[in-house]
C-alpha cells in the first residue's frame, strides 16, 4: 500500500484519539450544575417612587359648572383649582356688606 493511503486513515485515528483524551481529562459528566448565587435582604418598610413619562392627551372624567344666586365680592375662598369637593360643601364667602346694601336699595325702591 501507499503511503497516501495512510494519511487520511492516520488523520481519522488522531482526531478520534485527541477528542476521547480532551473528554476523559475535562469529564464533563463529572461537573454538577453551576451553583446559584443570591442575596439575602432584610425585610422592611420604604417609599416606592413610581414615575412614567408618557406622551399623551389628559382629559377629565367629568365637569361641572359653579356658579352663585346672586353677584358680590369674594371674602374666603375655600377650594382652588383641581381641588376635590363634596356635595354642599362651601366654596367660597362672599362680602355681606354689599348684599346688605343690595338688600337694602331694593326695599327702598319698593
Amino acid at each position: 500500500m501507499k503511503i497516501t493511503r495512510w494519511i487520511p486513515r492516520i488523520i481519522a485515528i488522531a482526531i478520534v484519539a485527541g477528542g476521547a483524551a480532551f473528554l476523559i481529562l475535562t469529564k464533563p459528566w463529572q461537573s454538577g450544575p453551576t451553583p446559584i448565587t443570591f442575596t439575602t435582604v432584610t425585610v422592611g418598610k420604604g417609599s416606592i417612587a413610581a414615575q412614567v413619562t408618557a406622551n399623551g392627551t389628559l382629559s377629565a372624567r367629568g365637569t361641572v359648572q359653579v356658579g352663585a344666586q346672586v353677584s358680590g365680592r369674594v371674602v374666603e375662598l375655600n377650594a382652588d383649582f383641581n381641588d376635590p369637593v363634596k356635595k354642599g360643601q362651601v366654596i367660597a364667602k362672599l362680602d355681606p356688606d354689599v348684599l346688605k346694601s343690595q338688600i337694602d336699595q331694593a326695599a327702598a325702591s319698593a
